[in-house]
């Protein structure tokens, strides 16, 4: 007698099993208590919590609104002239930006790559002055007081200008104000910054409408 061998594979029991409907969704219902299992333990889902953890959040920025600018020291002070003259009609003069910065968002300590920082005439939109910070590091659930040093500078065709004539009204010597009160500054101070662990540069940006001049002219400033 001879054996013929028969025709296809030999299925065991479990394969057989694996290919009905039934057999499927036994199958992915263990894979599901599986993973439930594994996170139960900590081997799941490990990587999503690092990253809510260590991923740098933007923070928050806040102007000083009682004393948003004061006046600059040191040799940042005396780099910068503090002129108004009405020809050439310009003026220029130095000063820091006073602000605080938020980091309540984050775990770790956030490190700023660059801040750079744009100053705008309120009324005119014509910039009268930029300056930078730099790269530093900020504690993380913090809040910080910053201070950006600021170049005021802007150039006008004559001294009817509407921008020139906004910062030399407030920056005038007090006893040529009425009650003795100069006129405030107001402006739009735009950041621009890179952190660390982020793509691009974020922008925050803010206006003041009640600044004091951090600088005060002679008297006898024509």
């Amino acid at each position: 007698m001879i054996t013929v061998p028969a025709l296809g594979p030999e299925w065991k029991a479990s394969e057989l099993r694996d290919m009905t409907k039934r057999g499927r969704r036994e199958d992915a219902a263990d894979r599901r208590a599986q993973k439930w299992k594994e996170w139960r333990r900590g081997e799941r889902g490990l990587v999503g919590i690092v990253l809510a953890f260590t991923v740098p959040r933007v923070p928050g920025f806040q102007i000083n609104q009682d004393n948003p600018l004061t006046n600059a020291t040191g040799a940042f002070n005396k780099s910068i002239p503090v002129e108004f003259p009405r020809a050439p009609t310009n003026f220029s003069f130095p000063a820091l930006a006073d602000l605080q910065i938020d980091t309540s968002s984050n775990f770790l300590p956030l490190k700023f790559n660059s801040l750079h920082a744009d100053v705008f005439d309120l009324q005119t939109s014509r910039q009268v002055g930029s300056g930078d910070l730099g790269s530093m590091t900020f504690p993380a659930k913090q809040f910080t007081q910053i201070s950006i040093p600021l170049n005021f500078s802007y150039i006008a065709t004559n001294d009817s200008d509407t921008t020139w004539n906004n910062w030399y009204n407030a920056c005038r010597n007090s006893a040529f104000a009425p009650s003795g009160k100069r006129p405030p500054v107001q402006f739009r101070l735009v950041l621009g910054f890179d952190i660390a662990g982020l793509i691009g540069t974020k922008h925050a940006a803010t206006d003041v409408t009640t600044a004091n001049c951090p600088v005060e002219l002679p008297q006898s400033a024509p």
